[in-house]
């Protein structure tokens, strides 16, 4: 996903990242992404996601490109900016689990078709990750 401060309407998509300064957690798929479909944009790498933000919202950088989960969270706690439409790279999550655990993860997964069965997933999904987002 990318984060842009509220008031800008020049970046709508990712095709207006190009030549842009975007900040980027060292050491995610976002670096990687950003340098494969994006390498004439400007990247600033940083440890922390909350750096990444801030240079953000003050005005150091233009986007910050980052995982969805994060994105939201920041945009949802801290306001004052905005995420792009469409995301830029999708992502599988996954929980890890022994091996030796086969009745753990049928239970997870039964817990999982349950939730998707009766709607409680999208439920979730609509309260974490709204659409339009803002």
């Amino acid at each position: 996903m990318a984060l842009v401060k509220d008031d800008n309407t020049t970046i709508n998509s990712a095709e207006d990242l190009k030549g842009e300064k975007i900040s980027v957690q060292t050491g995610t798929k976002s670096v990687e992404w950003l340098r494969t479909h994006l390498p004439e944009a400007q990247t600033i790498e940083v440890e922390k996601n909350q750096k990444m933000f801030n240079l953000v919202s003050i005005g150091r950088v233009e986007a910050a490109v980052t995982g969805k989960p994060a994105a939201f969270q920041y945009a949802r706690t801290r306001g004052g900016v905005k995420i792009l439409p469409k995301s830029l790279t999708s992502e599988e999550y996954g929980i890890a689990v022994r091996k030796d655990e086969p009745t753990l993860v049928a239970d997870m997964n039964n817990a999982l078709s349950q939730l998707k069965a009766d709607g409680s997933y999208q439920q979730l999904l609509d309260k974490w990750f709204p659409n339009p987002v803002k």
